[in-house]
């Protein structure tokens, strides 16, 4: 019996034990006073007006008195015996449902875990591919990342070539940069599409969209920039039939759509591989240093090639069409951050991505600082 007083006691809260001591002591002092005081009063000749010699003993008197407050005393303690019962299984409740959310978090963290294995597993997957698409790259008797530095010097010709005819005042634009962004995205579609070829009238219609000033498309550029350079493409793509490779002449404009095409397709499939997984699987960090390992493996020939690329309609999906700042991947990953300074001439990467960490520029920008807070 004390040892069941003792465990219950230990069970109750502070509160608890504080209103029972009240009530026992009440119920003590109350049982006192009808027990002893009461009968004790009562049997007093000059008081009472009942003669208990008469109607009974003392002793019956008292139990009588006392009886219901020791059923009461009883009732109390049996109370307290259900009361505490059940709060041993509220306890045991709570502590079973804490094991469940354990177990939950633990399986959670497992798959957690499981993703994370499968995303890396892919990724390196997607990363061996990007380098077997390089390695397969060829043209013109070049293969591999010579093409890639081919390519380079092919843009960077028609640019020369092409803001000689179409000049900043032609243009009518109000900023250099814009006038820069156009002549790119000509020279990008005449070396991607290639001329004299199925997508010749395409690229011609495309590029008259983009001079936007058809005067001087049909009286000035394409007389004497496109079909002059069309007529000496056909010319010396006629002059090497028959040739042996080795003595055939370098045929410019040929087009790389084969090769650019599935390679920036495939470039661009992979970081959003990434950059699409959920924050509780992959946080920023972890997603730049996935998106970092992949940049470590663009030469900065292909890094310049992929700047030229984000200048066109084509292109334009990495970040210049882009409104969510979480969404602009170029910047938010850095990913023509090894372009050195010069390295791609009239067009300078800063215009258009301002808040890239270069490599070459010692602090970021406070832009940089802010933004980088919302990136997930």
């Amino acid at each position: 019996m004390i040892e069941t007083l003792k465990e219950i006691w230990n069970k109750l809260d502070i509160n608890e034990k504080r209103y029972l001591k009240t009530g026992i002591q009440l119920l003590i002092y109350c049982t006192l006073f009808f027990v002893i005081i009461i009968p004790w009063i009562f049997t007093r000749e000059t008081i009472s007006v009942v003669d208990y010699k008469n109607t009974g003993a003392i002793g019956d008197t008292i139990n009588g008195i006392a009886g219901p407050f020791i059923a009461l005393l009883a009732a109390i303690l049996t109370f307290l015996a259900f009361y505490i019962q059940y709060k041993a299984n509220i306890e045991q409740r709570t502590q079973f449902n804490k094991t469940i959310l354990r177990q939950d978090k633990e399986s959670s963290k497992q798959e957690i875990e499981l993703i994370r294995d499968r995303i890396e597993s892919r990724f390196f997957e997607l990363l061996k591919l990007h380098r077997a698409n390089i390695n397969e790259f060829k043209s013109k008797g070049n293969s591999g990342k010579s093409v890639v530095i081919a390519m380079y010097d092919e843009f960077n010709k028609l640019f020369d070539s092409i803001k000689e005819w179409y000049t900043f005042e032609k243009s009518n634009l109000y900023f250099q940069h814009e006038w820069h962004r156009k002549v790119a995205q000509i020279a990008y579609d005449i070396m991607f599409f290639g001329l004299a070829n199925n997508s010749t009238q395409d690229l011609m219609m495309r590029i008259q969209d983009i001079v936007a000033n058809d005067k001087f498309y049909k009286e000035e550029f394409f007389p004497m920039v496109l079909k002059d350079a069309i007529n000496q493409h056909e010319k010396i793509k006629k002059e090497n039939i028959g040739k042996p490779k080795l003595q055939r002449t370098y045929l410019p404009n040929d087009g790389h759509q084969s090769r650019l095409g599935h390679y920036f397709r495939h470039l661009y499939q992979t970081v959003k591989f990434i950059d699409e997984q959920p924050s509780n699987i992959l946080n920023y960090d972890e997603k730049y240093f996935y998106i970092k390992t992949l940049r470590a493996q663009m030469t900065t020939h292909e890094q310049a090639l992929f700047f030229y690329n984000s200048l066109t309609i084509m292109g334009q999906s990495w970040e210049l069409s882009v409104e969510s700042t979480n969404k602009k991947l170029i910047t938010k990953y850095n990913l023509i951050k090894n372009i050195p300074n010069g390295f791609t001439g009239d067009l300078i990467p800063g215009q258009f991505y301002p808040n890239v960490s270069y490599e070459f520029i010692v602090m970021p920008t406070f832009d940089r600082k802010e933004i980088e807070k919302h990136y997930s």
